[in-house]
Order: C-alpha cells, then sequence, then structure tokens
C-alpha cells in the first residue's frame, strides 16, 4: 500500500504526498554516475540513459524536502506534491516558497491552487458521489479516478460530459470536502476499461480455448508446503485453477506446454495470477528482445519515474508514472480496483500480465533493471497510458516471492 506521512498541524490532520516509496535508492554522486553503463549493460538509449540518470540526482533531494516539510508547519500547511520529470524534481506549493530550495541544483518550485491534502480529500470524496449519482439512461457514470499531481487535479472518467451532470458531481464534492472543487476535477469522457488480452501473438501464453496474456516474470509460491517454480501473469483470463497453459513459438507456431494455472485474482489493487512451471521449463530473467532484471522490487513510486514494459505485443514500451492511487468502480459505484499505477508506456492487445520495470542505481557506479508490476490495461482509445499492480500487492496476494 502507498505510504503517506501524517502531520497534525494546529490540530489539523495534513496529508503529505509520499516522498520517497518502497525501494532506497543508494547515494549518488556526479563521479560515479556514468551513462554508458545504463546503455552499454541495460540496453539504454542515450536519451533513456540521460533522463534516469538526471532522474537519480533529483532523488537524491527528495528525502531533505521530505524532512524539510515535515520539520515546517508553514511549508506543511501549503504543500501541494512533487514529481520527477526529464531534468529534474519539481515541488509544489499554494504559496511562494523558492527561497527555501534555491540552493537545491536540480529542484523546482511550482505554485498551485490545490493542496495535496486538498486534492485527497476530493480524491475520497468520488467513492461516495459514484454510488449517489445517478442519471438517466447510463449505468455507470463515474468509472475512474485518480490523483493527478502534476495538472494539480483529481482525474474523474465519467460517461456523460454534460454540463449538468459535471456541476452536480463538483457540488457534491465540494459539500463533502469543504474544497472548492470546480477547478479541482478534470473530467475525461469514459471508455470502455481494455484489458489487454485477446490476440495471441509473440511471446505469450494461452489456454487451450485461446485465452491468453504475456508472461511477466519469474516467482514461486508454496504448494502444499513445497515451493513451485513459476511466472506471474495477469488474473483477467477464464483460465482456471488447475488447467494447462502453453506458451507460444512465434517464429513456428508451436505450442508447449508451458505450466498450469495455480492462483488468480482479479480485483481490489491485483489483477494477476500465478502460473507453476512444467516439468523441464525453467522461468528465467530474461525478456523476448534480450533485456533482463536482477530481482523483483518496488520501485520508490515516485510520480515522474520512468518505467518500462515488456509486452507480448507491444515488446518494450517505455514511460513515466503519472498517478498512483489510480482506482474503477463498478455500475453500482462501488470499488472494484484501488491503489494501481497508471504510467505513459503504450499497451496493446496481448500485453496483459507484462512486467513494468524500473532502473535502480546501486552504488559504484552500477545499476540493475527490477520488475515493479504487473500490465492490467490501458483506457478506451488511449493506448499510450496504461494501469498496473504493483508487484508487492501481488506477491501478498498469492504468497509468493522472488527466486
Amino acid at each position: 500500500m502507498k505510504k503517506t506521512l501524517l502531520a497534525i498541524l494546529l490540530g489539523v490532520g495534513l496529508l503529505l504526498a509520499p516522498m520517497v516509496e518502497g525501494a532506497h535508492q543508494s547515494s549518488i554522486s556526479s563521479e560515479d554516475i556514468m551513462v554508458d553503463v545504463l546503455t552499454s549493460e541495460l540496453g539504454l538509449s542515450l536519451d533513456e540513459a540521460n533522463i534516469v540518470q538526471n532522474q537519480w540526482r533529483a532523488m537524491e533531494n527528495v528525502e531533505v524536502i521530505h524532512k524539510m516539510i515535515e520539520s515546517d508547519s508553514k511549508l506543511a500547511y501549503v504543500y501541494g506534491g512533487n514529481y520527477l520529470g526529464k531534468d529534474g524534481l519539481t515541488v509544489q506549493f499554494t504559496q511562494p516558497v523558492k527561497e527555501h530550495f534555491s540552493k537545491m541544483n536540480g529542484v523546482t518550485v511550482e505554485v498551485v491552487k490545490y493542496t495535496y491534502k486538498e486534492l485527497k480529500a476530493v480524491h475520497s470524496a468520488i467513492d461516495e458521489v459514484a454510488k449517489e449519482l445517478k442519471v438517466e439512461g447510463i449505468s455507470h457514470v463515474i468509472q475512474a479516478a485518480a490523483t493527478d499531481v502534476i495538472s494539480n487535479t483529481v482525474h474523474v472518467w465519467i460517461r456523460s460530459m454534460d454540463k449538468d451532470v459535471i456541476a452536480s458531481v463538483v457540488n457534491k464534492v465540494s459539500l463533502k470536502t469543504e474544497v472548492d472543487a470546480k477547478d479541482a476535477i478534470t473530467f475525461i469522457k469514459a471508455e470502455e476499461i481494455n484489458n489487454a488480452t485477446n490476440i495471441i501473438n509473440g511471446w505469450h501464453h494461452a489456454d487451450q480455448y485461446g485465452q491468453g496474456a504475456t508472461i511477466g516474470f519469474r516467482a514461486r509460491r508454496l504448494n502444499s508446503g513445497v515451493w513451485e517454480n513459476g511466472y506471474i501473469s495477469t488474473g483477467h483470463v477464464s483460465t482456471s485453477s488447475g488447467q494447462s497453459v502453453y506458451d507460444i513459438n512465434p517464429q513456428t507456431g508451436t505450442w508447449t506446454l508451458a505450466g498450469v494455472m495455480r492462483a488468480k485474482h482479479d480485483g481490489g489493487t491485483v489483477d494477476a495470477s500465478f502460473i507453476a512451471a512444467a516439468s523441464g521449463r525453467t522461468p528465467s530473467r530474461t525478456f523476448m528482445n534480450g533485456d533482463s532484471y536482477a530481482y523483483v522490487l518496488q520501485s520508490p513510486n515516485q510520480i515522474g519515474l520512468y518505467v518500462e514494459s515488456y509486452g507480448g505485443t507491444s515488446l518494450r514500451t517505455t514511460g513515466y508514472i503519472s498517478q498512483t492511487d489510480w482506482k474503477a468502480y463498478d455500475q453500482g459505484g462501488n470499488l472494484i480496483y484501488w491503489d494501481m499505477i497508471r504510467a505513459s508506456y503504450h499497451t496493446d492487445s496481448g500485453d496483459s500480465g507484462c512486467a513494468v520495470t524500473w532502473i535502480r542505481y546501486v552504488g559504484s557506479a552500477s545499476a540493475v533493471r527490477c520488475v515493479t508490476g504487473v500490465t492490467k490495461a490501458w483506457i478506451g482509445s488511449d493506448h499510450n497510458n496504461s494501469v498496473y499492480s504493483r508487484v508487492n500487492a501481488v506477491f501478498q496476494q498469492f504468497g509468493a516471492e522472488d527466486y
């Protein structure tokens, strides 16, 4: 689950956006950051390597800023959020506070309208509004929501863009939060949440009925007290527990027994499955394009963090984390997914279950690629923004682990 800092200021609970979440970043100096390590050892392009290097440097300031805000009630009261860009870290406040950060390289201060606490209040209020809102002829008015720190608004995917419906949502949220929500919500026309399955193409896996997705990454899980090696993929397939799963050679079209579905889950914080490897099959750390990962480790989930995905259809695509609290509702307005990550990498049919990775600096001019998530879906026609489950939640769901 996402970690947040709760400070009590002037008798009011003040929620601060997470600064560093998950894995620890080693200290980085300009002397030991080497772009050629990222290009030669991990296969990044020069532009990608420079972005990752700049983000590493910026992340060193995150903990420092976190402590500054925690210890200064005036800063905490006007704090709006923070995010990584290609060149560094942007920290948001609702009032000018630039003098506090003038000596920090790579840190930009941005003045915004809403505090992070206000945005989270709006985000939470959508849960109630999704149940209450009734529009004639539309059974599923609010589809999804997520806090978008970069735009300083809450994104709400809604099926009706009628001005009266939008005004009703704004009014209900404002009454519930005491926040003037007129400019706090960005309304987006909702389309279907497209789970990225159906097409069996490339190094995918599938059951005998053609229900398939992408092999994500290897893991192991206890079965009757014995560790079973296997791999993680998506949970939104009809393949049932105990059913055989096959992987497909794209050159020959040959289907080979890959394993047996042991467990799957599609809801809440997790859309994933665990497939136990068949006898004679050994799950690896290598992706179909030749890249490999070192281990599974939850990323810091910092807004703006550079990530990669390895889909069976789209192959390797890249993007940046945009939202860390994406959630979706059913037709009755009930939450069905929550606390998922949304990022700007491309997915298509057949990519569900693919691994999402990040680049971790480990010191001495060395870096490794780590798996941080499992791809779920894209929304509507927007294939360039995808949603994934956090790897920690997936492992917890299945009692699985890296090996």
